[in-house]
């Protein structure tokens, strides 16, 4: 039993201690607006913390006992902590705890929140230490657990700080970008279109076109129509409808590549950063139109296949290697990341009858899934899947 292992099923701080370490580990697991409801006391409402993740809501519910319990209480806590579900309207519940669960004690658990189609995501002693232990919980399990880092644990962690920078930079520079923007539009008066006006302008542009159409003016028609409901069937997705996504998708972007493989040489990495240090360089363009035509033949090959399996892990596992492999080849110089996860929306629509939309943020521990996921590692990426379908990583 190592120490991080210990402390926590003996656990000897306070409810207090808990509940900030159980935030700062949703933090680091890229939960959003993070928000412990009473820590130093006082009525709840029965929702110890609140957080965002995925487009969903969550309370989350910490449970940090003295001693190893019985797994009747364990279940007895979870269901008085549940009944918050339904009073603060909420879209699922983690359930945070030091005991030790097993898969099937898990399963129960998440049985409870399946019949109200509730997502369930469960953090026990295993699973918080992991990742008190990995290198970004260091600082968590220094803060709370009083375990002091070796010098392996320093070199580990800041290692990881390092490679984190470009992909943080890369994430957060548009958002710092678009309020400077907005900032000097203010100063400098620019009033915004009025959304009246913008129905105006939809009703003109569309006149145009169809005086343009009625003409026959030697003109690139295509370029002036506007995208109509992409309707592509998934299992016989073919290069063209693939080009047709991209254009319906990226048609207000104004670029002249829109359905079109790109035939430039790029590589993925920090602004400004040259190709030697870029953490992917994907595929030469001239083998853009093989690489996909592959990707493609292979998913109609195996779409009968996994369209009968029974276990959704399977689903899953092939609906990540198509995911990862699209990106991989990166076949539009642009947009790439929205059609990817159209794709993914409409695959998880037709291949487990999931209607509502899935959400992958663009996120740090996103883009490294899909580094580890260059290097075969297909693992975090399928977490990550399935944690945007059904709120937990646990499925059958």
């Amino acid at each position: 039993m190592t120490e991080t292992e210990y402390k926590l099923l003996n656990w000897r701080g306070d409810s207090l201690n808990a509940e900030r370490m159980c935030a700062d580990i949703l933090i680091m697991q890229d939960f959003e607006s993070v928000d412990p409801q009473s820590p130093l006391g006082g009525p709840d409402e029965t929702k110890d913390i609140l957080c965002k993740n995925s487009g969903r809501t969550y309370l989350a519910a910490v449970y940090f006992a003295p001693l190893p319990k019985t797994f009747r209480s364990i279940k007895n806590k979870f269901l008085g902590d549940y009944k918050g579900v339904k009073k603060n309207n909420v879209d699922g519940v983690i359930f945070m705890t030091n005991q030790k669960l097993t898969p099937g004690n898990k399963k129960v658990l998440q049985s409870i929140g399946e019949k109200d189609k509730v997502s369930c995501i469960i953090y026990d002693n295993e699973a918080i230490r992991g990742l008190l232990d990995s290198s970004l919980g260091l600082p968590i399990r220094l803060l709370h657990l009083k375990i002091k880092l070796s010098k392996a644990d320093q070199i580990s962690f800041f290692t990881k700080q390092q490679n984190k920078l470009p992909q943080l930079f890369e994430t957060y520079s548009k958002g710092i970008i678009s309020v400077l923007t907005a900032k000097i539009d203010k100063c400098c008066d620019v009033k915004p279109i009025e959304k009246s006006k913008i129905g105006d302008n939809y009703v003109f542009a569309q006149q145009t076109i169809a005086f343009i159409q009625k003409t026959n003016e030697k003109s690139d028609k295509k370029r002036f129509e506007f995208p109509k409901d992409i309707e592509v069937s998934i299992q016989n997705l073919s290069v063209e409808s693939l080009k047709y996504i991209h254009k319906a998708i990226m048609f207000e972007s104004g670029s002249k590549e829109i359905g079109i493989f790109r035939n430039h040489m790029i590589w993925i990495g920090s602004p400004d950063s040259p190709p030697e240090k870029a953490s992917f360089i994907p595929p030469k363009p001239e083998l853009v139109p093989k690489l996909t035509n592959k990707l493609l033949e292979d998913w109609k090959i195996d779409y009968p296949i996994i369209s009968i399996a029974k276990r959704k892990t399977t689903i899953i596992q092939r609906i990540t290697k198509f995911h990862n492999d699209f990106l991989a080849i990166h076949p539009f110089l642009d947009g790439n990341g929205r059609v990817a996860r159209f794709l993914l929306n409409q695959q998880v629509n037709e291949l487990l009858k999931i209607s509502e939309q899935i959400i992958i943020e663009d996120k740090p521990s996103y883009y490294e899934a899909l580094n580890e996921g260059q290097n075969s590692n297909l693992k975090p990426l399928e977490k990550i899947i399935t944690i945007a379908i059904y709120g937990t990583d646990i499925v059958e």
